[in-house]
């Protein structure tokens, strides 16, 4: 692994060969060298096949968003530390750089590897590290996860990297970094919680749920899986008042101090208790959102759609897990949309947005 200085490493390995100069050993982006054009076509076949897998028809051609970069987009990564306390990629084709990380995000990366190398004793101590670009206001940050019996050495690294915020597993409470999810709307996201990994692409999903919310005339909502409120908190400046359920601890208690008395409540715990616990206090909501992790919902998804008095929106990275959530669904709901985001552009993952309506009572899933 190189040991040069950060302003002589290559922040981003591109060039006239492509878009990434080690993608062919690499394997993160499969689909670098294919144009925007045959990228779209091979992820939304994807999308209708795992559909198709399960017997749920598409309602029309899902609508496309783009990313605006394709390059540089990434602001999250993961590394490992060594036992001899140096850090490097988990793929270490990567240790010149990576192309899809944002510039600020690259330069810490290389910051912290080149301090690693240089006084490795200060990493020791951890595992592995998440390193996060800059939020609104201009800082990144490192967390790091401590080895079973160690003890936090955080003082030496915060000194080197003065502009970053640097905590580990020890830590409480959680430092935090802000993000704007819709124009004058902040989050507030505990280092180590959940993060969209595209910004930008985030912003525009945000932005259709709250449009479609509005579209929808809700004044309710219950967003399961909330995290540090990427949803809840634009609906709420939307003047819907709502629930918000997620087991990260963190991240509940950031989504409640954004809430305040404003008539909306944050509740930490498993979302297929809270959500059985709604029922039986009779809660019923004009929109239900759901985005849960890789896996979906594979128990309790009847009993989160029960708190739906009128419509659904379900967002996945996992086609597959979304399709067979929403085949459980379609006796009393009908898919109505679905807007697939390119949130992680040369790769084969998409996000995947689905709108229900609940179906009138009487409606059967064959008249549909």
């Amino acid at each position: 692994m190189s040991t040069e200085p950060l302003n002589r490493l290559n922040l981003h390995p591109t060039g006239d060969a492509g878009l990434c100069t080690v993608s062919a050993r690499c394997g993160g982006c499969p689909l670098i060298d294919d144009d925007p054009t045959e990228q779209r076509r091979r992820k939304l076949a994807e999308v209708a096949s795992a559909f198709g897998e399960v017997g749920v028809r598409l309602p029309a051609e899902p609508k496309w968003v783009s990313s605006p970069q394709s390059i540089g987009y990434r602001n999250r990564v993961r590394l490992r530390i060594q036992p001899t306390g140096t850090v490097a990629f988990f793929n270490e084709v990567k240790s010149g750089g990576c192309a899809v990380l944002e510039t600020a995000l690259a330069e810490l990366v290389h910051e912290t590897i080149y301090l690693s190398e240089s006084e490795p004793e200060h990493f020791r101590p951890y595992q592995h590290l998440e390193a996060r670009g800059c939020d609104a206001d201009g800082r990144a940050s490192l967390y790091l996860t401590l080895r079973e019996g160690s003890q936090s050495n955080l003082v030496a690294i915060r000194r080197r990297l003065p502009d970053v915020i640097v905590a580990d597993s020890n830590c409480s409470p959680r430092p935090v970094q802000r993000y704007e999810t819709t124009p004058g709307v902040h989050m507030s996201v505990p280092l180590d919680c959940f993060l969209q990994i595209n910004q930008a692409v985030n912003r525009t999903l945000v932005e259709q749920v709250v449009g479609k919310a509005l579209e929808l005339g809700a004044n309710s909502f219950a967003d399961i899986y909330c995290g540090s409120g990427n949803l809840a908190l634009p609906l709420m400046a939307a003047g819907l008042t709502g629930v918000g359920v997620d087991h990260e601890g963190p991240a509940i208690q950031s989504l409640a101090s954004a809430f305040g008395p404003h008539g909306s409540r944050a509740i930490a715990g498993d979302a297929v208790t809270v959500s059985q616990q709604l029922v039986k206090e009779g809660q019923l909501y004009d929109l239900v959102l759901l985005d849960p992790p890789r896996a979906g919902v594979p128990h309790g998804l009847r009993e989160m759609a029960q708190l739906s008095r009128q419509a659904m929106a379900m967002c996945s990275c996992n086609p597959k897990t979304l399709a067979r959530d929403l085949r459980q669904l379609s006796g009393e709901f009908q898919l109505e949309s679905l807007t697939v985001f390119d949130m992680f552009p040369h790769t084969r993952h998409v996000e995947v947005m689905a709108w229900l309506r609940r179906k009138p009572q009487g409606t059967t899933a064959a008249q549909s």
